[in-house]
C-alpha cells in the first residue's frame, strides 16, 4: 500500500508474510527486494524506535506500512515501546495499518493502564490517544467480515480502512458478524443489528465507526483487475447521512485500469497516452476524462487536510 496520504513513513519493523489473497502483489514486498530484505524475514529496527520523537514539526506518520507491526514474530516488548514512542510524540498523527486485528484487539488489554480508565474513578472502556489511528487492510467482502468486526471493537480515536487493493465490492453497512444467527454490523454508523434465534432483533450503538476509507486499485506486475463502481459504490455508502461523517480518499486507479484506457485510447487511434496517466493511476489529472465524479481525497473533519499530491517520504 502506498502512502500519497502522509507525510512520513516511519518503519520500526520490516518484513511479513501473506495473510490473505490482498497480498499476492504485495507493494512492501518489492519495496524489500529492492533492499535485498528477505521478506518472510521480520525484523525489528531498535534504532529507529525513537525517530519520530527526534521531529518536533507535526507530521502525518504512516507506521510500518514496510511490514505488519502485529505479525505474530514482533515480540510483545518490541511493540510496548512503538506505542510508548508513539504516545510520548504526541504532536504528530501516526496510522497503522493491519490484517491482523485479532492481535490489535489482544493488545488493547496492555493499553489500558497507560491511558486510564475513565472519569469519576469507576471502570470504563478509555479512549486510546487521539493521535494514534488504527486501520486495517481488506480486499472483498468475505475478509471486510473478519477485519472489521474485531476492529470496531478498539476504543480508538479514529478507525480507518484500507480498501487497497479492492478485488471486489464491498457493503460497508451491512457487515454480517460470526454469530450464526444473521446480525450485522454497520461500519460507516458503528452500530449493531442482532437478530434473536427466537425472532426479532434490535439495533444498538456502541460498536466503532470508520472515520477514514481509502480506496485504491492494483499497481505493479500482474496487478488485478479494478471497477471503477466498487469505489463508486464506497463512496456513495458514506454520503447517505450527516451522522455517517466518514471521508473518502480515492488514492489510485490501479496498473489495470491504466492497461485499459491506453488500450481505448489506441483503439480509437491516438498515439502517445493520455496527459499525466501514470502506472499506477495516481495522477487523479487523468482521471478527468473518464472517472471524473471519483476525483475525491477528502479527510476526517477537524484533522489538518492530507496532502493531494506526493510529498517527500522518507522510508525510516
Amino acid at each position: 500500500m502506498g502512502i500519497i496520504y502522509t507525510t512520513k513513513s516511519w518503519n520500526p519493523e520490516t518484513g511479513c508474510s501473506p495473510v490473505s489473497p490482498g497480498c499476492a502483489h504485495c507493494w512492501a514486498k518489492r519495496q524489500g527486494a529492492r533492499h535485498h530484505q528477505a521478506w518472510g524475514s521480520v525484523i525489528c529496527h531498535d534504532e529507529r524506535l525513537e525517530i519520530p520523537l527526534h521531529r518536533r514539526q507535526p507530521e502525518t506518520y504512516a507506521v510500518s506500512f514496510m511490514g505488519d507491526l502485529f505479525h505474530p514474530d514482533v515480540p510483545d516488548a518490541f511493540l510496548e515501546q512503538v506505542f510508548l514512542t508513539m504516545f510520548d510524540a504526541h504532536w504528530h498523527t501516526f496510522l497503522l495499518l493491519t490484517k491482523r486485528p485479532e492481535r490489535l484487539a489482544e493488545w488493547r488489554k496492555w493499553v489500558h493502564p497507560y491511558i486510564g480508565v475513565g472519569d469519576g474513578g469507576h471502570i470504563a472502556e478509555p479512549r486510546w490517544p487521539k493521535n494514534i489511528w488504527l486501520g486495517v487492510s481488506v480486499e472483498n467482502q468475505h475478509y471486510a467480515e473478519i477485519r472489521l468486526p474485531l476492529l470496531a471493537q478498539i476504543p480508538a480515536a479514529k478507525l480507518w480502512l484500507s480498501a487497497e487493493p479492492l478485488l471486489g465490492p464491498l457493503n460497508l453497512r451491512t457487515i454480517r458478524l460470526p454469530d450464526g444467527a444473521g446480525s450485522t454490523y454497520d461500519a460507516l454508523r458503528g452500530t449493531r443489528l442482532t437478530v434473536f434465534p427466537q425472532g426479532g432483533s434490535t439495533g444498538a450503538a456502541g460498536l466503532g465507526r470508520l472515520s477514514l476509507i481509502v480506496v485504491g486499485g492494483e499497481s505493479g506486475p500482474g496487478a488485478r483487475p479494478f471497477n471503477p463502481d466498487w469505489a463508486r459504490d464506497i463512496q456513495q455508502q458514506t454520503w447517505p447521512s450527516k451522522e455517517i461523517g466518514c471521508a473518502f480518499y480515492m488514492k489510485q486507479m490501479g496498473t489495470d485500469y491504466v492497461r485499459q484506457r491506453l488500450r481505448t485510447w489506441r483503439d480509437a487511434g491516438r498515439k502517445g497516452r493520455p496527459a499525466g496517466l501514470d502506472i499506477k493511476g495516481e495522477n487523479w489529472e487523468a482521471w478527468r476524462e473518464s472517472e471524473d465524479d471519483l476525483r475525491v481525497r477528502q479527510w476526517p473533519t477537524g484533522e489538518a487536510a492530507a496532502p493531494f499530491g506526493r510529498p517527500p517520504v522518507d522510508h525510516l
